[in-house]
């Protein structure tokens, strides 16, 4: 679950057209593509509903993947744009080079009036 007690929805499950759902305290697979994929983050930098863009990531899958921030903790606090952390299904899929590496990111965010990219990570 996210900070806002809703299930955190892994790239993964996005990829494939699939949506996290929370039943009897376990997190279900269930068909439809889940809005965005949750990422964490220092929230003094990259506050709740900021939507990412992260190209490689979009250059890899062939599609554009809309990554939101709505998950944060301890190992975030004070790092600013140093961490950034993606919603994976497992350790595995988590220790993936495509995954865990330096990225560059793209960061709208939502009080903004323009479309353009806010900052870049």
């Amino acid at each position: 679950m996210d900070c806002h007690g809703r299930p955190l929805q892994t790239l993964q499950a996005w990829l494939e057209g699939k949506h996290c759902v929370v039943e009897n305290n376990e997190s279900v697979e269930r068909p439809g593509r889940a809005s965005h994929v949750s990422t964490a983050s220092d929230l003094n930098v990259l506050p709740f509903g900021t939507l990412l863009c992260i190209p490689f990531l979009n250059d890899l899958y062939g599609e554009q993947i809309p990554f939101e921030v709505c998950d944060t903790g301890g190992a975030f606090m004070g790092v600013g744009l140093a961490k950034l952390d993606i919603c994976t299904r497992d350790w595995k899929d988590m220790m993936a080079e495509s995954i865990n590496r330096s990225q560059r990111v793209v960061a709208y965010l939502k009080n903004m009036t323009a479309t353009k990219p806010d900052s870049v990570v």
